[in-house]
């Protein structure tokens, strides 16, 4: 299977001279040539018109933004349903870590989930390694930056608000229900003073009777258990199905190619469905 690239869209065609296919004009993703967008501006403001604009159009959408997924579910969700769903986002949690694929699959095999829990994000992953190695917060955070594991300001993985986004994901594919972030009670690694030493940021959601419970919080684990053995930019996590079957996942969770490798899942998947399709690419400017 190939694909063609028709447009990129980025802010600054200077600074994409050597793309051919570069443009500032957004309004491209609508051309009838145009049958997959791959979204990967970040944030919710500037994609957010573009790619709802795509969907209403009937073409498919790729991203690997679990903010503006999270942000916009309401609107977004009615594109991620059925057998041939027009938007997908496996890419928003877990870079290379099936995670979504899987809890879908589950769901698909009426085999239902007591609990998800695990590390979703490897920024955390590297910031708290380093610290635990005797580096000191601004040293972890540089060498994660370094390393294409931070962004620029770090702040949304630290304080816990990157993993609340992919945590509200994964309890929908879970659970059918949908969390807002913003109600998910959360805490970063930054709440953790002093020695660091087995500490991993962890999503946790459980269902109970009727209700679900969620979080986000630094914990403890032993280096014999399966969570605490994750290091660096790997991403852990473990679904625990009423059955009292665990399963476990393992998967770099940081970094472009993970995410890109996902993403590039996602388009497979849309050609699967049986359609020859062409591709838009966007840049973030």
């Amino acid at each position: 299977q190939t694909f063609e690239i028709c447009h990129v869209v980025v802010g600054d065609v200077a600074k994409y001279a050597d793309i051919m296919e570069a443009t500032i004009d957004g309004t491209v993703v609508l051309d009838d040539s145009i049958d997959i967008v791959v979204e990967c501006f970040g944030g919710v403001g500037p994609p957010y018109p573009l790619v709802i604009a795509a969907l209403a159009a009937g073409k498919f959408v790729v991203t690997a933004n679990k903010a503006l997924v999270a942000a916009r579910w309401a609107e977004l969700c009615v594109y991620a349903r059925g057998p041939n769903p027009q938007f997908w986002f496996s890419a928003a949690v877990g870079g290379a870590l099936p995670v979504l694929e899987t809890l879908k699959a589950l769901a698909a095999q009426k085999l239902p989930v007591r609990e998800i829990r695990g590390s979703v994000n490897g920024t955390c992953g590297v910031v708290l390694d380093s610290r635990a190695q005797g580096k000191t917060r601004h040293e972890a955070i540089a060498l994660a930056q370094r390393g294409g594991f931070a962004e620029a300001d770090p702040a949304r993985d630290l304080s816990g608000r990157d993993s609340a986004n992919k945590l509200a994901l994964m309890i929908h594919a879970a659970f059918g229900e949908w969390f807002a972030p913003e109600t998910i009670p959360t805490r970063g690694i930054d709440a953790v003073a002093g020695d660091v030493t087995g500490y991993k940021l962890i999503a946790r959601a459980r269902r109970v009777a009727q209700f679900v419970t969620a979080s986000v919080a630094p914990e403890v684990f032993g280096l014999e258990t399966f969570l605490g053995q994750a290091r660096g930019v790997e991403n852990r996590v473990e679904i625990e199905l009423e059955s009292g079957q665990v399963m476990k996942l393992r998967g770099q969770g940081a970094g472009r190619w993970p995410t890109a490798v996902s993403a590039v899942a996602d388009l497979f998947e849309i050609a699967r469905m049986g359609e020859d399709r062409a591709l838009v690419t966007h840049r973030r400017a």
